[in-house]
């Protein structure tokens, strides 16, 4: 639900339930009738003041799908950097007159320095 369905349907809670409290409604039946009368009147001035309704309004996703799908994106970017650095060409070491290349899933390969690549 959406801030603009939010709204609309705050309004119309707080409006039924002043006219409860205003008009000295009694029993379920009549509270009922007073609430679909208020959300009627919402819905009709939403309508002529050339608003959405609530039901052709986009769906908003949850906060704990948006929460998912940003713990994975940081994941797939953290395994991301993992897998660079891993298959990185290393810079010759002072001590070592070799150079790394990128390593393979089952061995790396070291090549003398001199050695054409």
């Amino acid at each position: 639900m959406g801030s603009t369905e939010l709204a609309a349907n705050l309004f119309r809670a707080t409006q039924a339930e002043e006219k409860l409290r205003r008009k000295k409604i009694a029993g379920k039946d009549n509270a009922d009738k007073a609430h679909r009368e208020v959300g009627a009147k919402v819905r009709r001035t939403i309508r002529e003041l050339g608003g959405t309704m609530p039901e052709e309004l986009p769906t908003v996703e949850s906060v704990k799908k948006l929460e998912s799908k940003a713990r994975k994106t940081l994941q797939d970017k953290k395994n991301r950097i993992k897998r660079n650095r891993k298959n990185e060409i290393r810079p010759e070491h002072p001590g070592h007159p070799e150079i790394w290349l990128p390593c393979k899933p089952t061995k790396c390969v070291r090549r003398p320095h001199n050695s054409k690549q």
